[in-house]
């Protein structure tokens, strides 16, 4: 877990922790959600404001979950409140929700191969590749099968996680393997759009070099 996953998943803890604290004054089962949710918002924005980097984080599915969550834990909490096992209490939700949150992230990691063999197989070439940069409205095409194993190799290297929104598309990527075209669009900021997902990718250095390469003869659509 990097340090980005690891700062989502305290803050999560707090937001989840100080709605149900927070609450319990009010005594009403609906404020828990209310509350929870609130932070939860406050926190997004924080988050995307001051931590660079990052990826989007506010979403309808973590609304959900935080609603859903937080009533149970509220209903938990209100039996050990009443025999005054607040310890106990407070470290089987830190525990239960720590696992679910790691669980959670985990299930949105990748990497670049996997959808490639998922797509076209463990064993492929690429016969060309053409690059476009939109903005600029230059292109490229490469058929050296040096460069191209180069690209293939730094695919492969790419590790993902799934991510909400569009990327801010710096360059549009079409594959040529066995006749089929597959296209991806990256941008310069560490995100890639593949087969109708984005993906914020930890390790773009090795792409971003080639596709910047001085070498390649760019020439205007």
């Amino acid at each position: 877990m990097g340090e980005v996953e690891l700062l989502r998943l305290v803050l999560l803890l707090f937001v989840v922790v100080s709605g149900l604290l927070i609450a319990r004054f009010y005594d009403k089962w609906w404020a828990t959600p209310i509350v929870t949710v609130s932070l939860y918002f406050g926190v997004s924005v924080f988050y995307q404001l001051f931590v660079p980097g990052t990826v989007r984080f506010l979403g309808f599915e973590a609304v959900i979950f935080l609603t859903i969550i937080s009533v149970v834990l509220d209903v938990a909490l209100d039996r050990f409140w009443k025999y005054k096992l607040y310890p106990i209490a407070l470290i089987i939700i830190l525990v239960f929700l720590g696992s679910t949150l790691i669980y959670l992230e985990q299930s949105k990691h990748t990497t670049m191969e996997q959808l490639m063999a998922e797509e076209v197989g463990d064993d492929f070439e690429i016969d060309r590749l053409d690059i476009r940069k939109p903005l600029q409205q230059e292109s490229v095409s490469i058929d050296d099968e040096d460069v191209l194993d180069e690209w293939k190799a730094s695919l492969n290297e790419l590790e993902l996680k799934s991510q909400e929104g569009w990327p801010r598309v710096s360059y549009l990527l079409e594959f040529y393997i066995d006749g089929n075209r597959h296209s991806m669009e990256l941008d310069e900021h560490g995100s890639i759009y593949v087969d109708g997902q984005n993906y914020y990718i930890f390790n773009d250095e090795e792409v971003i070099d080639l596709v910047k390469d001085d070498s390649l003869d760019w020439s205007e659509d």
